[in-house]
């Protein structure tokens, strides 16, 4: 009797294993579909978001980036533009940041003042690069960056994220010999400072005044006589208060599946243009 009570047992057992197994694996199938399913959903949502994102960076563009201003103790030029969620968890958003507010990569290849500005990593990260156009002087772009550095450092930036090299370093601008702009009301304040300095400007407590209020600062008259102009050659920075070249983070998120994107406009004699829109990773 025992014999049989014992194999009896076995077989419970044996049975609450092929049930508990193959609970587990629904859950897992489920879970995976779940996924799939976020993933699909963020994708299709996302296509569609970039490219209705459009308009909306481009009036952006024309009526208000003239007037962005960043508070003197910014560590990155990032402005938030928009941020909607919808049903199911479902984020979209967009966020600007001013190329000609960040250390221009060139200038940073380069060496000398500009880099003491910057973290050391984030330095080190792209003067290990032998090459920072892609021809006819054209910059290399964050994206081409992204593929050629063997930097474990974050690329893409994202709001609130100052550790990305992205939001440091402009790579998507041509940097034209001797005159590389940097607005000085969207820049940290290290690159602002310095800028000013070696183009022998004054003004610069009247900046950090105006950026502490809010309000974006002019950038007037001429250097200064005497100024330093071998510095100035050497940093090559010049002063601005508006800028021509902007990135956009186009971003959509859902649980744990996101889809972005990297939109760089550049102003031209005719206006605004897109010159680069790529996904990207993170």
């Amino acid at each position: 009797m025992s014999a049989r009570r014992g194999t009896a047992l076995l077989l419970v057992l044996a049975t609450l294993v092929l049930v508990v197994t193959a609970a587990a694996a629904l859950a897992r199938s489920l879970a995976l579909h779940r996924i799939e399913s976020d993933s699909f959903r963020t994708q299709l949502v996302g296509d569609r978001f970039v490219r209705d994102a459009t308009p909306r960076i481009e009036s952006w563009l024309a009526a208000e980036s003239a007037l962005a201003v960043m508070l003197p103790d910014a560590e990155t030029p990032a402005i938030p533009m928009d941020r909607i969620t919808l049903d199911e968890g479902l984020t979209l958003s967009i966020t600007a940041f001013d190329l000609r507010g960040m250390a221009p990569a060139p200038l940073v290849a380069a060496g000398g003042p500009i880099t003491r500005t910057l973290p050391p990593e984030v330095v080190h990260a792209v003067r290990t690069l032998d090459d920072l156009t892609i021809g006819d002087d054209e910059p290399l772009g964050l994206d081409g960056f992204s593929r050629a550095s063997s930097s474990t450092l974050p690329v893409y930036p994202r709001l609130g994220d100052t550790g990305a090299i992205g939001g440091l370093v402009a790579f998507d601008v041509p940097s034209a010999r001797g005159a590389v702009p940097l607005n000085v009301n969207t820049a940290p304040w290290p690159l602002v400072a310095l800028a000013m300095r070696d183009s022998g400007r004054g003004g610069l407590d009247l900046i950090r005044e105006r950026r502490a209020e809010g309000k974006p600062a002019n950038v007037t008259g001429t250097a200064r006589e005497g100024a330093d102009a071998s510095t100035a050659t050497r940093t090559e920075l010049i002063p601005v208060a508006v800028s021509d070249a902007w990135a956009f983070r186009v971003e959509a998120t859902s649980g744990g599946t996101m889809r972005a994107w990297w939109v760089v406009y550049r102003r031209e004699r005719a206006g605004w243009r897109c010159t680069h829109r790529v996904p990207i990773d993170g």
